[in-house]
């Protein structure tokens, strides 16, 4: 999904490949439902097969408007802020989620983003070292926290509750390693 979404973020190319004509993406992200309430937030509009964020605000209040993306019927998120540059993309597959569109989990996470692109920090994310890492992102929402790893591609070092994590993260594996290298 990553790489679809840059594709589109780059205007219809992905590695010096013309995937979709200038004309089309731009077509895509035209709102064709000017005036009307849309999508699951307010202050967006539908583009052809995108939801685009007219007025930022609620969850998408840290967005540029133009952002577009979508939410999927099980917590997944992608949305591409064409303003900064960014991509981003939360895969979640949780059953009764509710409307994942304007979730804690969707906020806290574009918070955690925002703040790591502009390397500042908020009362929810901050830059912590963790397992050597100098630079993790370390998510913080009442009992639960995650760490999150930009080094290695975003990938999850801890996501806890309570104190106890629900994931393993072995001392030495992934240290040093770049972002989709695999051992």
């Amino acid at each position: 999904m990553a790489r679809f979404y840059q594709a589109i973020l780059n205007g219809g190319t992905l590695d010096g490949v013309r995937l979709l004509s200038a004309k089309s993406v731009s077509e895509m992200l035209r709102i064709h439902t000017p005036g009307i309430v849309t999508g699951f937030t307010p202050g967006n509009g539908w583009g052809l097969g995108w939801c685009v964020v007219e007025k930022p605000q609620g969850v998408t209040r840290l967005l540029s408007p133009g952002t577009f993306g979508h939410g999927g019927a099980w917590g997944t998120q992608g949305w591409i802020d064409p303003n900064r540059g960014l991509v981003f993309v939360l895969m979640i597959q949780r059953q009764g989620f509710g409307n994942s569109d304007a979730s804690d989990v969707r906020d806290s996470f574009t918070a955690a983003a925002v703040t790591a692109h502009g390397g500042s920090e908020s009362a929810h994310a901050k830059f912590v070292e963790y397992h050597g890492y100098k630079q993790a992102v370390e998510l913080t929402r009442g009992n639960v926290r995650a760490v999150l790893c930009p080094e290695v591609g975003g990938r999850p070092l801890e996501f806890s509750i309570n104190g106890k994590s629900v994931l393993f993260l072995d001392d030495q594996e992934g240290r040093g390693k770049q972002a989709g290298n695999r051992p």
